[in-house]
């Protein structure tokens, strides 16, 4: 492996082509240029607000790069990710790294937090409406009440009224939501005489103001002539509303600098100042008498001529055309490479493809434990048409081969998702050597290269168009479970027609997860999913089969306590009374999730993706002891004790086969399976027992006998102690039902 000198320092944001963040891209560039760092941005591409738009849930998987040990450093552009649940998510990632990190446009505890001014920046506003235009009369528009940067913002607008002698009168502040509709609504309250108008409105963001604007020429209400209204942010979007409204620059360039010589100083322990000076202040238009500056209005009319220019190229360029006929990566590559120069400014484009792209969307290969093998291919932009080269295999958590960063210049790294409805293939990777980064046009060339990875893995995964031929609609044909569409479509409809009273239960096996090395039995298969269906007995309780060896089972419910560890044993405990399995795989070869939670709106993709994970944990402990010496004598011992559970197993017995010392063996079984000896053989009781109280009416006394007690009493105190209740209390929860809704 080539060791790369050169720091890389991460910037967490979303929707990177939006001008807010571009500022900020600027600054951090052009200072990480400047100490010869390079920089990964990690962004997603949509970003939907909330979680009701579940295809785009998997973009979001583009942040779990940000646990790559690559990383020296971390930036999080907070005021972007506005989805609440995503961000806390990726701050969780964050602190887990311990690594330095800052945050930008937010207050995060924990984390040394850069934000502008927004008290002086107000304040300077207001006081220019004072100073320079002579107003006394001036409301102003914020966010909502209990949002702390929009009460930041008022102090700034009352500083400057009294700093100049004038009154503050709270029924002038008026509260929105930082979108256009609350400035449109501000006007129509002005125009009705609802409230009266004053000289000039402070818009605390762009977005009101250009609402605000908007409606007051439907109202035939004249800026500035009637109004003066001036903005604050400055997102480069005025030229699209009139008259051109004056607003604010706010020194995001300047955040993103500080920033990076805030990690600078962490990671090498030396002092950094920026030493680049941002312009920030007054971006003057017409709906203040200022006028405008013919300069600012040409560099935002070339803005928006790129824009239009690239629109025009995209739409004759055919490019998803050229794409949809390609049959082959080779043909795929080369359809890409021929409309690289659509991704304005790029200066190098990767296309990284995990292995396992053409795989089922919920589980990739388990070739590798801890990472997953990708492919990446080198695109050719019109500027590198002379460097060619084959596709380079790398581990995801190493971001990229280490030739790309293997240079003497520094860059900054553009990371996109490249996905398709609930399927991740894998990421872009936009090199710039210069502080810029992508536009609005990439989203539709990313989407486009998205959609034609789909359309190859459909025209050439035979295995996957048999699948299209021979399964239902609702059901998969090998089980009979729902398939995973109609399962998450019925999650879904159970979800919303639960109570809050309700609690959901999840409960996912994987049956086999050696499966990368040895594909699970259908017929097995088919078995394993037959023990769960017992298990569903009320309507809202289903089961499905979600990818070719994990089956899940769901319901919502008013459970008792513990409902779902119960109904995990007891599918465990048909699950041993299976042959078949435990002949040819026996009791190490699966994982299993359960839990059981209050009903609160629990996304489904959220509650799949915990119980992946834990499944993934549970499987990369197993596949540890299984390379333990003489693992595999030990385990044909535990798969005897739970296929006979009523022989009479001693330990010296066991001694006498492997040539060990009883202390010896103890203490190993121990170490491999976390249990002692003596307590597996019980439990292999225990399950035996739990399997006929539920799919018997046999008697406590008579299960008893056959799980191997005389004593039923004593039968009963071994049965709490292992299960957390007696035999009765457990038929009663497993045949637990409902009163009528």
């Amino acid at each position: 492996m080539v060791k790369i000198k050169r720091l890389l320092i991460g910037v967490v944001t979303s929707r990177a082509d939006e001008p807010e963040q571009k500022h900020i891209f600027e600054g951090i560039i052009r200072q990480a240029q400047k100490l010869n760092i390079d920089i990964a941005v990690f962004s997603n591409l949509y970003s939907p607000v909330d979680n009701n738009t579940p295809y785009l849930v998997f973009e979001n998987r583009i942040y779990n790069l940000i646990e790559s040990k690559r990383l020296d450093g971390i930036i999080i552009i907070a005021e972007s990710i506005l989805n609440s649940n995503l961000l806390d998510m990726i701050i969780s990632k964050v602190r887990n790294l311990e690594i330095p990190s800052a945050v930008i446009g937010g207050r995060i505890k924990g984390f040394r937090c850069f934000n502008t001014d927004d008290i002086k920046d107000i304040e300077n506003i207001t006081n220019h409406l004072i100073e320079v235009h002579g107003f006394k009369n001036i409301d102003i528009i914020t966010g909502s009440y209990d949002n702390d940067f929009a009460k930041r913002r008022v102090e700034g607008y009352r500083n400057a009224l009294e700093s100049h002698g004038i009154e503050f009168k709270r029924e002038k502040v008026h509260y929105g939501n930082f979108w256009t509709n609350s400035g449109e609504d501000l006007a129509d309250n002005y125009a009705d005489g609802k409230i009266p108008m004053p000289e000039a409105v402070v818009c605390t963001n762009d977005y009101m103001a250009f609402g605000l604007l908007d409606r007051l020429s439907e109202r035939n209400i004249k800026v500035p002539e009637d109004i003066t209204v001036i903005g604050y942010e400055y997102i480069e979007k005025r030229i699209y509303h009139n008259p051109l409204l004056t607003t604010y620059q706010r020194n995001r360039r300047q955040l993103g600098a500080d920033a990076v010589c805030f990690l600078y100083e962490k990671i090498k322990s030396v002092p950094c100042t920026s030493g680049i000076v941002f312009d920030e202040g007054i971006i003057y238009g017409n709906s203040c008498s200022c006028g405008t500056d013919l300069n600012q209005i040409n560099y935002e009319f070339k803005i928006l001529r790129t824009e239009q220019d690239y629109n025009l190229m995209y739409d004759f360029d055919q490019f998803d055309k050229r794409l949809v006929e390609c049959h082959s990566m080779e043909d795929y590559i080369y359809a890409i490479e021929h409309s690289a120069y659509l991704v304005r400014n790029a200066f190098k484009i990767y296309l990284c493809l995990y292995e396992s792209w053409s795989e089922s969307p919920y589980f990739k290969s388990e070739k590798n434990q801890d990472t997953d093998l990708m492919s990446c291919y080198y695109i050719k932009t019109p500027k590198n048409q002379g460097i060619s080269g084959n596709a380079v295999t790398f581990y995801d958590k190493s971001l990229f081969p280490d030739y790309v960063a293997d240079k003497n210049y520094a860059s900054a790294f553009y990371f996109a998702p490249v996905f398709f409805t609930e399927e991740t293939f894998g990421y872009a990777i936009i090199e710039y050597n210069c502080p810029d980064g992508y536009d609005s046009i990439f989203r539709k060339w990313i989407r486009t290269v998205s959609n034609a990875l789909e359309t190859i893995r459909m025209k050439n995964d035979i295995q996957y168009l048999l699948r299209c031929r021979n399964l239902s609609e609702t059901y998969d044909t090998l089980t009979g479970l729902y398939n995973e569409k109609n399962f998450r479509k019925v999650f879904h409809i159970a979800s919303e027609n639960s109570s809050s009273d309700d609690e959901l239960i999840f409960i996912m096996m994987k049956i086999n997860i050696f499966s990368g090395m040895d594909k699970t039995d259908p017929d097995i298969i088919k078995d394993i999913a037959d023990c769960l269906k017992i298990f569903v007995k009320r309507k809202s309780e289903f089961a499905g089969r979600i990818n070719e060896d994990i089956l899940i089972f769901a319901g919502y419910e008013k459970y008792p306590e513990n409902t779902a560890e119960t109904i995990k044993n007891s599918f465990l405990s048909a699950v041993f009374r299976e042959k078949s399995y435990m002949q040819k795989y026996g009791i190490n070869h699966f994982a299993v999730f359960s839990t059981q939670k209050k009903n609160q709106n629990i996304s489904y993709h959220n509650i799949i993706d915990e119980g992946l994970n834990e499944i993934r944990r549970q499987t990369d402990n197993i596949k540890k002891i299984t390379i333990q010496p003489r693992y595999s004598h030990y385990l044909k011992i535990r798969n005897y004790i739970y296929m006979n559970p009523f022989s009479d197993i001693s330990s010296d017995n066991m001694c006498r086969k492997l040539c060990i010392s009883e202390s010896r063996f103890r203490a190993v079984y121990r170490q491999y399976f976390g249990i002692s000896f003596h307590q597996d053989c019980i439990h292999s009781k225990m399950y035996t027992a739990k399997y006929l109280l539920f799919t018997t009416d046999m008697n406590i006394s008579d299960i008893a006998l056959q799980c191997g007690y005389s004593d039923i009493k004593y039968f009963i105190r071994q049965f709490h102690k292992y299960s957390g209740c007696t035999p009765s209390n457990y038929r009663s929860i497993m045949n637990y039902k409902n009163p009528e809704r």
